[in-house]
């Protein structure tokens, strides 16, 4: 047996049955600006006060969440300028997920906040294109 202990864990950060019981959404950018999203009535919603915004975003994100493959731990997430925190939940558990996504480059590495080990992943090179870094690629062009 050729594997190291890194390649036996869970390569994912989100599945399936997550993100269809995903009802809340709130995105933090760098710039302490942020949007906040609920799943009501088969569709989803943008909080009062978040004007202009795609209503389709949080979906989108939801489905990269749920594709995005882990490629590597690290010990820590190196600092980026394009930086954005998600945080998914439900209405039992807000904060059941928050995650912190860094782009540097062409490579995208991310943080669960939630979690008690101090690590960092690098994602699959295609997030960097997935993931809308910025608040402007949030709002209806």
């Amino acid at each position: 047996i050729d594997k190291k202990l890194n390649e036996f864990r869970k390569q994912s950060i989100f599945s399936d049955t997550e993100k269809v019981t995903a009802k809340l959404l709130t995105v933090e950018f760098a710039k302490k600006s942020k949007l906040a999203f609920e799943y009501k009535n088969n569709s989803w919603a943008a909080a009062a006060g978040t004007e202009k915004v795609d209503l389709k975003k949080p979906q989108e994100v939801l489905d990269t969440l749920a594709q995005m493959k882990i490629t590597e731990f690290l010990s820590s997430i190196p600092a980026g300028k394009d930086e954005m925190t998600l945080t998914i939940g439900d209405d039992k558990n807000p904060t059941k997920f928050k995650f912190s996504f860094v782009s540097i480059k062409d490579k995208v590495f991310g943080v669960d906040l939630n979690s008690k080990r101090k690590e960092a992943f690098l994602l699959n090179d295609a997030m960097k294109s997935s993931l809308p870094f910025g608040e402007e690629s949030w709002k209806i062009k």
